[in-house]
C-alpha cells in the first residue's frame, strides 16, 4: 500500500486528509501533539500516529527515521500542521513572531530536509505544503499568518524547480474556509495594550473578518459556507494521485474569486480598492 505522512491530523484539514487517504486504502503516518489526545483517525487500522511538536526540531528527524522504519519512504510528505496570529504588527512579541515562524514556515522546512535524502533515494515522491489564499491576498491583521502562508508559496515554487530533476513533484494547497480548530484554538490573539490601534480594532479588522467569514470584495452578497475537513482531503488526494504537472490547488470559488479579483487589477489599482475596503484613511487612528 502507499503512504502518506502528514503533521497535524488530530484536527481539521489534517484529520480530514488523513481520512480520505485510509479510505483510498493507503497507510497513514500522521502526527498529534499528544498521543493520549481524543481524535477520530484513532479508530482507523491503517493510520499509525506519532507524537510531535514542530516547535521541537530536533525530534523531527527521530519521527521521520520511526516512519521510516515502520513504512520505508512515504510516497508523498505533507506539511499541514499551522497556527494562526490575529493583531496588527507593532503588538507581537519576539515570543509570538517567532512561534509562528517555526511552526508554520521552520517546521515545514525541517521536515522537508529530514525527508529529501530518502526521497532523492527513492527517486520519486510528493511533497504537499498547505498554503492558504492568504498568502496571496493579504489582509490587515493577518500580517504574520500572510507572510508565513507567502513564504510557503515562494518556497513550494522554488522546491518545484529543484526537485523535479530528483523525479519529486511538489504541490502548494491555497485553501480559503475549510471547518477547524484554526480560527479557534489555533489562532493567537494579539493582546490589544495600545490605545492607538482602536481605530484598528473598530474599523479595520471587521473588514478582514468579513473576508475570513466568506466575503468577496467588490462581489456584494457574496459568501460561501466552508468547507468540510474530508471535502479538502478529497482535493488533497486528488493534487497528490493525479498525473498532471498542476502546482496550485485552492478549495473553489472563493478563493478562485479573490485571485481574479487581484490579478484583474495593476498592482497599484489593487492597493487603491483595499485601501477603500479597509478603510485606510491617512490620519483616520488619530
Amino acid at each position: 500500500m502507499p503512504t502518506i505522512f502528514i503533521t497535524g491530523v488530530s484536527s481539521g484539514i489534517g484529520m480530514g486528509t488523513a481520512k480520505v487517504f485510509a479510505d483510498h486504502g493507503w497507510n497513514v503516518a500522521g502526527t498529534v501533539l499528544d498521543l493520549n489526545e481524543e481524535t477520530e483517525v484513532k479508530n482507523y487500522k491503517n493510520i499509525k500516529l506519532y507524537e510531535l511538536n514542530v516547535l521541537n526540531e530536533h525530534d523531527i528527524p527521530k519521527v521521520v527515521h520511526q516512519v521510516i522504519t515502520d513504512f520505508g519512504t512515504p510516497d508523498v510528505v505533507m506539511n499541514n500542521a499551522g497556527m494562526g496570529l490575529l493583531g496588527p504588527i507593532e503588538l507581537g512579541t519576539y515570543e509570538q513572531i517567532l512561534k509562528i515562524l517555526k511552526v508554520n514556515v521552520l517546521g515545514y522546512i525541517m521536515v522537508i530536509k529530514a525527508f529529501l535524502p530518502h526521497l532523492r533515494a527513492k527517486g520519486k515522491g510528493t511533497i504537499i505544503n498547505m498554503g492558504a489564499a492568504n498568502g496571496k491576498v493579504i489582509h490587515p491583521g493577518l500580517d504574520y499568518y500572510c507572510l508565513s502562508k507567502a513564504a510557503i508559496a515562494s518556497m513550494s515554487e522554488a522546491l518545484l524547480m529543484e526537485l523535479l530533476p530528483f523525479g519529486i513533484d511538489v504541490k502548494l494547497i491555497e485553501p480559503t474556509g475549510v471547518k477547524s480548530n484554526l480560527g479557534t484554538v489555533g489562532t493567537e490573539i494579539l493582546k490589544n495594550d495600545l490605545p492607538d490601534y482602536g481605530y484598528f480594532f473598530e474599523t479595520q479588522l471587521p473588514c478582514t473578518m468579513q473576508i475570513v467569514g466568506g466575503e468577496v470584495p467588490g462581489h456584494p452578497g457574496s459568501h460561501y459556507d466552508p468547507l468540510e475537513p474530508e471535502e479538502m482531503g478529497a482535493i488533497i488526494y486528488q493534487a497528490a494521485t493525479e498525473n498532471t504537472n498542476q502546482f496550485r490547488y485552492n478549495s473553489g470559488t472563493h478563493a478562485q474569486m479573490l485571485f481574479d479579483g487581484k490579478q484583474s487589477m495593476t498592482e497599484q489599482e489593487y492597493i487603491e480598492f483595499y485601501r477603500e475596503y479597509f478603510k485606510a484613511v491617512p490620519g483616520a487612528a488619530k
